[in-house]
């Protein structure tokens, strides 16, 4: 606990990766606490993700790869209150993953880049436990990758989620890749059902 930042930070490593978790409680007031009480109405969340990790296959011909990674997030959950009874999660996410190394078909690379965002994600509080999926909200997704193989040019590839949730279990997602759209609808609960798919 920084009483200057008012933040609570915890950081290690894992895998050449540097990994910092902040959290921070607030009351109605929106002041800052050290850990949560019975005047606690939110808390923010913060992580960040930096370093080079690297992958070897054990495999013949399997490949190495060395990747940077800088990832961050940022998140905020509302209702914590104990006379709550719907609990609200916004937050953004945001970083690059580049990739380097070599396989049975020569040097590779692959750089990626995403950004996501999720609006007034919805649950119910105290949980369902037969319901623990989203009341309602939207998570969206954009990346951004590359790959190259040797001196080849670089293929490029784009993608876009959508995820909405609504009452009852309903789960839309849409996905467009390179210009192309599928939309899927799924239903998460009380009673489960295979997906229904459409293009365009």
């Amino acid at each position: 606990w920084n009483a200057t930042t008012m933040w609570n930070t915890c950081t290690g490593t894992h895998n050449g990766l540097t990994i910092t978790r902040q959290m921070q409680f607030l009351n109605g007031a929106g002041t800052p606490q050290q850990r949560p009480d019975s005047t606690t109405t939110s808390m923010k969340a913060r992580t960040t993700v930096t370093g080079t990790t690297v992958f070897t296959n054990a495999t013949t011909n399997g490949p190495t790869i060395t990747t940077i990674v800088n990832r961050n997030s940022d998140e905020t959950v509302t209702g914590l209150a104990k006379s709550s009874t719907q609990r609200v999660v916004n937050g953004t996410a945001s970083g690059t993953e580049n990739s380097t190394g070599t396989d049975a078909r020569g040097a590779i690379a692959v750089d990626r880049t995403f950004a996501d965002t999720t609006t007034n994600m919805t649950f119910a509080s105290p949980p369902i436990p037969t319901a623990p999926y989203p009341l309602s909200g939207t998570i969206t997704r954009n990346i951004a990758s590359s790959y190259r193989v040797n001196d080849a040019p670089a293929k490029s590839y784009t993608a876009r989620e959508v995820h909405t949730f609504e009452a009852g279990g309903k789960l839309t997602v849409v996905t467009t890749m390179n210009g192309k759209t599928r939309t899927c609808v799924f239903q998460l609960g009380p009673t489960k059902s295979a997906p229904t798919c459409t293009q365009g």
